[in-house]
């Protein structure tokens, strides 16, 4: 058995149009919603075994920010380049090519890709992936590399809106 929980990136910041999307930081919202969410898992006894994040802006701070929140070390966030932009294909081959010693990973980054990845794990399990939106599912598969469609079981679907700071 794996564990795959998927985190779209809290609410970001359009206030400067000079900013190129890559760099946008989170807003008021957004910065509010990331502590409360990873308050919330921290009493989940939320902890997985690896992170892999978009490098941009906003996807970092969010996972940096639940991090802090569930005690993991930010330092360990693996920063992959395909997480920003990624369509379905790449996302699916990011997550068949993790160690085998991680059993449980963390995907924090952007849409459309992870709520399409949703939707390959295990079908209509959730509507729509908003942002700060935290899911995860456990992975009837031994390893990394047999992940693939309707592979998952919907464990929760934790949204900001859901959970009282």
């Amino acid at each position: 058995m794996r564990t795959l929980t998927i985190v779209r990136h809290a609410k970001s910041s359009w206030d400067n149009p000079e900013i190129h999307d890559f760099d946008r930081p989170l807003n008021a919202r957004g910065q509010r919603d990331a502590p409360t969410m990873g308050k919330h898992l921290k009493t989940l006894s939320f902890m997985p075994d690896h992170i892999v994040c978009s490098p941009a802006r906003r996807a970092l701070t969010t996972a940096t920010v639940l991090c802090e929140q569930i005690g993991f070390d930010s330092a360990g966030i693996e920063r992959d380049d395909r997480v920003y932009e990624a369509s379905l294909a790449q996302l699916q081959t990011l997550i068949e090519q993790q160690d085998p010693q991680h059993h449980h990973v963390l995907v924090c980054g952007h849409n459309p890709g992870l709520e399409s990845l949703c939707h390959l794990v295990a079908p209509g399990s959730i509507t729509s992936l908003t942002t700060c939106n935290v899911v995860q599912y456990t992975l009837a598969i031994k390893d990394w590399p047999a992940f693939d469609y309707d592979c998952g079981t919907l464990q929760y679907h934790l949204r900001p809106k859901d959970i009282s700071a």
